[in-house]
């Protein structure tokens, strides 16, 4: 109020306000920064206030005004030539493109930026556009390494040279895209590096995406309590009064999709209502695809094979699965193999799946091939295709290099299994079923209660294959709840061989009681009818 013209106070008011998450504000005084600079004919104030706008636009959702803020800041900084101005307009460009996923002229705008910035001498601008240009690389099958490698070299240099935004942007951007490559223990060591830079650099506005990438390393680890619990955080540290960078709605379809797993559709429905009756301008372009996935498992779970239909073109939208991404891994092919067991018709998937999946060629990221392994075999064993979908799915679970969230892994695990027991390979099954059932010890829900309908099943298989057909007859009698004399009388049996029977029965299913025989003979479904008629008497 006592120099509101000041350029140095109004940058400063724009970017205090944009660390703590008022984005609004952020604008307002950015604008008004960006006004004095131009009004002032003060060409490389005017170019580093547009290119501060353009961030700012962009996390407000306002793409129209962050492509105007690109353009006039490369026009306002061409005729400056060679500099760090320039340099700065070019890594923005990349950046805005790389944003859109125009990938090609993401990767053209940062060499740009990356030689001039080498050339001149301005390494904070060089590792900036290093992450633009990895980023951009990432998207692409035959450039996720060179794009891995070039995010790892803009951390150490943002590191080393203390450029806080730039490490954080390039950790993000990292985890989001590895955290399914990389062990959960690098992955975290990944997310304390960006609290640590975030705190001492004072960007609490990314407290919520913190929480989130702590959700997702929770999912990868298989613990469902942590997963809600991160989500929970992420809203609680996004105070009403402050924008953030993370949508409160984009919170509530997480915490929904992990409802589902928990089995509580109810209250996922409620997130799913709340955002329908609160509509507002969608904050990522990948975001219809994530809620209608989270649709799909919804009807799917409730067996509305209808309402899946209505859902599904939103979830299978072509342009966002260009990548296969954490989204698609991690929430839309369940979604799709959910939709499959509710008794969708596999056709109906198929003739939604985007062209470019059948695309020749090398595809190097491994989390992608796994999901289309994970969608193919499900379409195989919804087709009847068993012996070909077991060993889809194994590879799916088992590929090297893959940290894939742990239920996904689970459920191909017990994808496996159903088709190696449909094939009759029982030893197969159970050992498919008992990893399934270690993946899912820390999250419960539908599908480790799957897992273990299955597991007693089998379980009780093997156990009556390993009695031979008198000492099954006998067991089931147990389930009668007869005695070793009624159990003799009932087989024209002595006594004695009676007992020895059951104690046979006992060695061989590792069990102390006739009581818990009893119980597995229930289970195995060897059971008698409970209710009998009178015992014959041998002496009679």
């Amino acid at each position: 109020s006592e120099a509101d013209r000041d350029l140095d106070l109004l940058a400063a008011a724009s970017k205090a306000a944009w660390l703590v998450g008022l984005v609004e504000v952020a604008i307002e005084h950015g604008e008004r920064w960006h006004q004095e600079a131009a009004a002032g004919g003060q060409a490389e104030e005017e170019a580093s206030a547009l290119i501060h706008l353009a961030r700012l636009y962009w996390e407000a959702g306002d793409h129209q005004r962050e492509w105007w803020a690109v353009r006039e800041a490369l026009k306002v900084a061409e005729p400056l030539g060679e500099s760090r101005t320039l340099a700065r307009a070019y890594a923005l460009a990349a950046q805005a493109h790389m944003l859109a996923d125009r990938d090609a002229e993401a990767v053209e705008w940062a060499d740009r930026a990356i030689a001039l910035a080498e050339r001149l001498g301005f390494p904070d601008v060089r590792a900036g556009a290093l992450v633009n240009k990895g980023t951009a690389l990432l998207h692409s099958p035959e450039g996720h390494e060179r794009g891995v490698a070039l995010l790892e070299e803009a951390a150490t240099e943002a590191e080393a040279g203390g450029f806080g935004f730039t490490l954080n942007r390039a950790l993000h951007n990292l985890l989001v895209h590895q955290v399914m490559v990389w062990p959960p223990a690098r992955s975290r060591e990944a997310l304390r590096r960006m609290q640590e830079t975030g705190e001492r650099t004072g960007q609490a506005s990314e407290a919520p995406a913190w929480a989130l990438h702590a959700s997702a390393i929770a999912m990868v680890e298989g613990d469902l309590d942590a997963a809600l619990d991160a989500v929970r955080q992420a809203r609680r540290s996004t105070p009403a009064a402050l924008e953030g960078y993370v949508d409160r709605f984009w919170l509530d379809f997480h915490e929904a999709a992990l409802l589902l797993e928990l089995d509580a559709p109810d209250r996922a429905h409620e997130f799913l209502r709340r955002h329908e009756a609160n509509a507002r301008p969608l904050s990522d372009p990948g975001e219809p695809v994530f809620v209608a996935a989270i649709h799909v498992s919804l009807a799917a779970r409730r067996g509305d094979l209808e309402a899946v239909r209505t859902a599904l073109p939103g979830a299978m939208a072509a342009p966002a699965w260009s990548g296969w991404g954490w989204s698609h891994g991690a929430m839309v092919v369940p979604a799709l193999t959910a939709a499959l067991r509710a008794g969708l018709p596999p056709s109906e998937v198929r003739a939604l799946l985007p062209a470019e999946r059948h695309a020749a060629g090398p595809d190097r990221s491994t989390p992608r091939l796994a999901s289309r392994e994970h969608l193919e075999a499900a379409l195989l064993e919804a087709e009847g295709e068993a012996a070909a979908a077991a060993e889809l799915y194994r590879r799916a679970a088992g590929r090297p290099g893959v940290h894939r969230p742990a239920y996904l892994v689970a459920e191909c695990r017990l994808g496996a299994a159903r088709c190696l027991l449909a094939l009759g390979d029982e030893a197969g099954a159970l050992a498919q079923a008992r990893e399934a059932d270690r993946l899912l010890e820390r999250w419960p829900g539908w599908r480790r209660d799957q897992v273990r309908a299955l597991l007693r099943r089998l379980d009780a298989g093997l156990r009556a294959a390993a009695l031979t057909p008198r000492e099954r007859e006998v067991a089931a009698l147990l389930a009668e709840g007869l005695s070793n004399g009624e159990v003799a009388r009932r087989l024209y049996i002595s006594t004695k061989t009676a007992s020895v029977h059951v104690s046979n029965i006992l060695g061989k299913l590792g069990m102390a009681s006739r009581a818990e025989v009893a119980a597995w003979a229930v289970r195995a479904g060897l059971a008698r009818d409970p209710a009998p008629g009178p015992a014959l008497d041998p002496a009679a």
